[in-house]
């Protein structure tokens, strides 16, 4: 988390907003597919990873600087929670919820693509707290990764293509309980299209 410090302190500080600057709402859907939570192995590979997740997508932003934004994202998405043994489907367990929240600088790169770069927190809801979710799951620091294409659509309104890609690390009391020694790095990614407005 020591790593987003700097960040966090240049989107609370760092720029004055300028004069006459419009908040930009953006609303965007779509789906986050994940890496494997956990990976184990006895006498065959068995993973718990999360199905691909619908996911909704919430912005604000303001410009903080020439060509530059400053936004406040949120995001959730849930999906069914699936095993496999040996490559094997191995049925469900539930299904996981998960909510972040970030803060994100964003530009442009070439055309009509944006970039953006975010850190934030993630936390993740079990509908089963059971087994590796038996005492819950701690929020995670989030940093991530996106790219936009963007394409007016009137005055106010831009239609939003989005895609996304974030990294954590993922542990749990009772997976440690069980001598999991170590934290999983997870890796997500996600597509969505939607629309942003500019407040008057």
């Amino acid at each position: 988390m020591i790593h987003a410090l700097p960040l966090a302190t240049v989107l609370a500080t760092g720029w004055s907003t300028p004069a006459g600057a419009q908040v930009r709402i953006a609303a965007l859907m779509g789906v986050t597919g994940s890496s494997a939570l956990v990976t184990d192995e006895i006498f065959e590979t068995i993973k718990v990873t999360p199905a691909l997740a619908p996911t909704f997508f919430l912005s604000a932003s303001i410009p903080v600087a020439t060509k530059l934004r400053a936004s406040l994202d949120l995001s959730y998405g849930s999906s069914t929670l699936n095993v496999t043994e040996g490559g094997q489907d191995g049925g469900d367990i539930g299904s996981l919820g998960a909510f972040t929240a970030s803060a994100a600088l964003a530009g442009p790169l070439v055309s009509r693509f944006d970039w953006r770069l975010s850190v934030g927190l993630l936390k993740y809801s079990a509908s089963e707290e059971t087994g590796i979710f038996a005492g819950g799951v701690p929020t995670a620091a989030l940093f991530g990764a996106g790219l936009d294409w963007r394409q007016p659509l009137s005055e106010r309104w831009t239609g939003i293509i989005g895609a996304r890609y974030d990294l954590h690390l993922f542990s749990t009391p009772a997976l440690e309980a069980a001598g999991f020694g170590g934290s999983t790095q997870v890796s997500r990614v996600g597509l969505a299209v939607g629309a942003a407005w500019e407040l008057p």
